[in-house]
C-alpha cells in the first residue's frame, strides 16, 4: 500500500507539473502570436528583399509570411500571388523548381538582412540550378553575384556540369574560374572533395 500511494504521489506531482508546463506553452504561444501580429522591422526588411529576389529571378509576385502553426511554433511559408492580389495564392510554390527558388530567396534575403550584424554570412545550396531553365539560372546567379558583391555575403552552390546555363546556341556560359572552388570528377583521388582514396 506505501508503494501504491508513493507511486499515486509521483503520479500527482507529474500530472502538477504538466498542468504547469501546458499553461506556459500556451502563454507563450500567445506572446508569440501577437509577436507575429505586430511583426518586425527585420521580418518586414527579409520580407522585401525575398520579394525583390523573386521578381527579379521569377518574374512573379510571391509573399514571405509567418504564422503559428497548432502546436505554438512559427512556421514561414511563402507563396505565389496570383495577379499581386494579397491573399490570391497559387499553388506553384509546391512545384519542385519553383520551391527551391522560393527556399534559396529567403536564405539569400536573411542573409542580406543580418549583413552588418553577428549571424551568418553565407549560403550553401546543392543543386541550385537542377530542373530550372537557362534565363532562369542567369537570373539567379546575377541576383547571387550582386548580393555577395553588395553585401559580403560568400555564396557556396553545387552544380554538375549537364546543369550550367547555356546560351541561345546551346555553348555552355562557363563560370569565372575565380568563382570556381573545386572541380570533383571520378577520375581518380584527386577529382574527390578531400582528394583522399575511398575508405
Amino acid at each position: 500500500m506505501k508503494e501504491k500511494f508513493k507511486r499515486l504521489d509521483e503520479m500527482l506531482k507529474l500530472r502538477a507539473e504538466i498542468k504547469k508546463a501546458t499553461v506556459e506553452r500556451d502563454a507563450t504561444s500567445e506572446k508569440i502570436a501577437e509577436m507575429v501580429r505586430k511583426s518586425s522591422g527585420r521580418f518586414s526588411d527579409i520580407r522585401k528583399r525575398f520579394a525583390k529576389m523573386i521578381r527579379d529571378v521569377l518574374g512573379r509576385n510571391a509573399e514571405l509570411y509567418v504564422r503559428p502553426n497548432d502546436n505554438g511554433n512559427l512556421e514561414f511559408r511563402a507563396e505565389f500571388q496570383e495577379g499581386g492580389l494579397e491573399e490570391a495564392f497559387t499553388s506553384e510554390s509546391k512545384g519542385t523548381t519553383y520551391k527551391k527558388f522560393l527556399c534559396m530567396a529567403f536564405d539569400a534575403a536573411v542573409a542580406e538582412a543580418c549583413c552588418k550584424e553577428r549571424f551568418f554570412h553565407f549560403s550553401y545550396h546543392d543543386g541550385a540550378l537542377e530542373t530550372a531553365d537557362d534565363r532562369r539560372k542567369m537570373q539567379w546567379l546575377e541576383t547571387v553575384r550582386t548580393a555577395c558583391t553588395e553585401y559580403g555575403i560568400q555564396y557556396v552552390m553545387t552544380v554538375i556540369d549537364d546543369d550550367v546555363p547555356r546560351d541561345g546556341q546551346d555553348k555552355k556560359i562557363d563560370f569565372d574560374p575565380a568563382e570556381i572552388i573545386r572541380e570533383l570528377h571520378d577520375q581518380g583521388d584527386d577529382g574527390r572533395l578531400f582528394k583522399m582514396p575511398r575508405f
